[in-house]
């Protein structure tokens, strides 16, 4: 499914009230949520304002040009540059639990060695060393560890690519030496293992350190392990034959990545006016089937979709949401999606979008339920959410517990949210 990106103007004043518009590994289990303490925060969820909106135009990603150095070269200087830390929300192969959405970070300039230590052309990245031992191995030589944020910069080089080469992944290059790994800065061989980095991982709701960031990808790693802004951490004191480090020189740069506190996992929107929800429908593309006259499922709805499984309306059910209003939902730390049910006509929908910040949203998935007759209960089909015991699956349906219905949810393969579909 191709995402498509559309901006929500004059939403921004309002939404950064409630939401945060910057958020936010290969070995770890680095994104694991916290305890549900902390799940349970309670905090005011975002209005949703007046709407006007467009479709943002599609942007061609620039190319990379990989400098030629010749062999000669063996330290390259990073300019001092806005670095845009971690990948966009949404995007394929991201893990929003562990990187930042792109949030603008300034790096002084710094050197970096071209390959990792023993940093030679031809020469195979030193490993089996502690985070202790490969510091002191760049001390010696006059150098410092490289934070993370060096290390993802020299990687993304000057066009912020995804990976060193390019935005797009070329699995021939792995294995085939560390110059084909080069970046538009020219340093080279980023993915081609694990790196140290001189850089803690935390999380917010625990001033414990976890580990030790690393950087890179590990041999089983695929396009989603390699990126440059992908994350993970090991401990200081285990060396691995996996791990390498490089080396930097010149000024530190003080500069960390900071991750987002774990939110409620879902949140009704009880006062979306009826003319913003038309406007907000209106400027999603793979929703124009239902375009004529978008219409939110109201109370009513909500209780004929209930009383089919014999639910209570007017009954609290403790660990469930039922609802026919919008839902914010945070499937995990980092992520923040605005989910909805309504009609138009005789056919039913379902969508999520992802929440960028600033009034900015993407679509993340939707469907649409053809009201043809086949249905032998009312048309369009009453569609409501239900939230649940699981934070990473939002439920949608005409009823609750039948074979009707299906959900919103991570899917594993891409780390997108997806749609699903049982009748």
């Amino acid at each position: 499914m191709r995402i498509r990106e559309f901006i929500l103007c004059g939403l921004g004043a309002v939404l950064a009230a409630g939401c945060s518009c910057g958020k936010g590994g290969e070995e770890s289990t680095a994104g694991e949520d916290a305890p549900d303490a902390a799940a349970q925060q309670e905090e005011p969820g975002p209005p949703v304002p007046a709407v006007q909106s467009a479709k943002a135009p599609e942007k061609k990603n620039p190319a990379v040009e990989i400098p030629d150095l010749g062999d000669d070269v063996l330290e390259i200087a990073v300019p001092a540059a806005t670095l845009r830390c971690g990948s966009r929300t949404g995007a394929v192969g991201r893990d929003p639990a562990s990187e930042m959405d792109l949030v603008e970070m300034e790096l002084s300039a710094f050197r970096i060695d071209r390959y990792p230590y023993p940093n030679q052309k031809g020469a195979a990245p030193r490993t089996g060393v502690t985070l202790g031992e490969a510091r002191s191995l760049c001390e010696a030589e006059g150098k410092r560890l490289c934070t993370e944020l060096e290390w993802e910069a020299a990687c993304k080089g000057p066009a912020g690519a995804v990976y060193p080469y390019g935005f797009e992944y070329e699995a021939g290059r792995y294995g085939a030496g560390l110059d084909v790994l080069a970046s538009g800065y020219g340093a080279a061989g980023f993915g081609a293992q694990l790196e140290w980095t001189d850089s803690t991982y935390r999380l917010p709701e625990n001033p414990t350190p976890r580990g030790q960031v690393v950087r890179g990808g590990s041999p089983e790693a695929g396009a989603a392990g390699r990126r440059c802004a992908k994350r993970g951490y090991r401990m200081a004191d285990k060396a691995s034959s996996l791990v390498a480090f490089r080396c930097c020189s010149g000024g530190r740069n003080e500069a960390e990545v900071t991750l987002e506190p774990l939110k409620k996992p879902f949140q009704e929107v009880k006062d979306m006016a009826a003319a913003k929800f038309v406007e907000l429908v209106k400027v999603i593309p793979e929703l124009s089937r239902v375009h004529g006259d978008p219409k939110m499922f109201g109370e009513s709805d909500l209780s004929y979709v209930l009383m089919r499984r014999n639910i209570d309306p007017r009954k609290s059910y403790p660990g469930y949401i039922f609802t026919a209003s919008p839902v914010w939902w945070h499937p995990v730390r980092g992520e923040e999606l605005l989910a909805f049910t309504g009609y138009s006509g005789k056919d039913s929908f379902i969508a999520g979008l992802y929440h960028l910040g600033g009034g900015r949203f993407k679509h993340a998935a939707s469907m649409v339920l053809l009201g043809k007759g086949a249905i032998t209960y009312k048309t369009p089909v009453p569609v409501i959410l239900v939230a649940g015991v699981d934070r990473d699956v939002l439920n949608w349906g005409p009823c609750w517990n039948c074979s009707e219905g299906g959900a919103l949810y991570i899917s594993e393969e891409t780390g997108t949210i997806e749609i699903s579909h049982r009748w």
